[in-house]
C-alpha cells in the first residue's frame, strides 16, 4: 500500500486512521534508522579521524612549546587537547560501537611539567594527573 493515504489504508483494512498513522510512524522511523546506519557509521568514523588529527596537532604544539619553555603556548595547546578529548569522549558515549582511534596519547607530569607522550598502537590510555 505504498503511497496510499492514511484514510485509504484505514478504510481498506478496517482499522482506525490513528492506528494506521501510528503504525506508519513507528515503521518508518525504524526503516529510516536502519537505512541510515551505514552512512552514520562512515560519517562517525570520519569525524573520529578528524578529531584524532586535531588532538595529534594540539599535542605536537604542546611538545614544541614545552621544549621552548613557552608556558603560555603550552597551556593553550593542552587546553585544546583537553577540549578535543572531551568532544571525543562525548562522541564515544553516543556511538553504538567503539571508535577506531589511530593514535593514542597521554599527558603526564614530569618534574612538575605536563608532557605529551604517544603510546604504542592498541595500548589502553589512562589519564593520571599528579602534582610533584
Amino acid at each position: 500500500m505504498r503511497g496510499a493515504s492514511v484514510r485509504t489504508v484505514a478504510a481498506l483494512t478496517g482499522v482506525s486512521k490513528s492506528a494506521v498513522a501510528g503504525h506508519r510512524n513507528r515503521c518508518m522511523t525504524q526503516a529510516i534508522q536502519k537505512a541510515s546506519e551505514p552512512r552514520m557509521i562512515e560519517r562517525s568514523d570520519k569525524l573520529m579521524r578528524r578529531l584524532d588529527a586535531l588532538l595529534a596537532k594540539a599535542l605536537e604544539v604542546a611538545t614544541r612549546a614545552e621544549k621552548r619553555k613557552n608556558d603560555g603556548l603550552l597551556l593553550k595547546a593542552l587546553n585544546d587537547a583537553r577540549s578535543t578529548l572531551r568532544v571525543m569522549g562525548e562522541f564515544i558515549g553516543a556511538r553504538a560501537e567503539p571508535p577506531r582511534v589511530q593514535n593514542s596519547y597521554t599527558i603526564v607530569f614530569e618534574g612538575g611539567r605536563p608532557v605529551a607522550k604517544e603510546l604504542p598502537a592498541g595500548e589502553v590510555v589512562e589519564v593520571h594527573a599528579e602534582q610533584s
